[in-house]
């Protein structure tokens, strides 16, 4: 798998967060004051421009009041989902190299 932040699940994973903390009614800059961290690195985390590790991804969560257990909840069964879309996809791709 690339090892980028433009990849499907990454992006999932973003959306996830932004929808998380608009849904909470928290502003960048709130969400920066709650972490203490700079709302330029919200932003940028928000874009995909930087990552967050596990740790820090817990604290959004906690400074949102979302729980961590039913972000990663969600976020499995998107992931599971994006995965089986992907899978099925290659399978058809085959399909059709046979085919050929």
């Amino acid at each position: 798998m690339p090892q980028t932040l433009q990849t499907n699940p990454d992006l999932v994973l973003l959306e996830l967060l932004r929808v998380a903390r608009k849904q909470s009614g928290i502003t960048q800059n709130e969400l920066a004051e709650r972490t203490g961290m700079r709302q330029a690195d919200i932003s940028k985390t928000e874009r995909g421009v930087r990552r967050l590790d596990i740790v820090e991804l817990h604290g959004w969560l906690s400074a949102m009041g979302v729980s961590f257990v039913a972000f990663a909840t969600v976020l499995d069964e998107r992931l599971t989902a994006l995965a089986l879309v992907r899978a099925h996809a290659a399978q058809r791709a085959q399909w059709r190299k046979k085919e050929r």
